[in-house]
């Protein structure tokens, strides 16, 4: 963000959405750090909405917060990682769609937001 941003603000403006893991919403016993991680990114792409919010050209700031990502690696289980539990894979394109919705003219003051493309695990109880 620290380099997108003046380079958005130079050609008037824009969108930034992260996509972060859903673990950054909860409590992982298995991922503490990556959780504390994307944690961090939430509150950065907050901070971040608010700064930009405050300056013309405009510049949304979101997040779209995933859970496991039907990716080749998973379905072989070659990732190394222990089950996160993070619930049911979801594809790419639902990714790509929920960050698809905070581009759009009709998102043009949303900021500071997060959408959930995750199945319901951030939505469950805590772990």
């Amino acid at each position: 963000m620290r380099a997108a941003i003046p380079a958005i603000r130079q050609n008037g403006g824009g969108y930034i959405v992260n996509i972060i893991s859903a673990l950054g919403k909860t409590i992982s016993t298995e991922a503490a750090v990556f959780s504390a991680l994307s944690g961090g990114l939430r509150i950065a792409t907050k901070s971040a909405a608010l700064e930009c919010a405050r300056q013309e050209p405009r510049i949304m700031v979101n997040a779209v917060l995933v859970g496991a990502v039907d990716v080749p690696q998973l379905a072989a289980g070659k990732t190394g990682l222990p089950d996160l539990g993070l619930g049911p894979t979801i594809d790419a394109g639902s990714v790509a769609a929920a960050a698809a919705q905070l581009v759009c003219a009709d998102s043009a003051y949303v900021t500071g937001m997060e959408i959930y493309a995750d199945g319901g695990y951030a939505a469950a109880p805590a772990r």
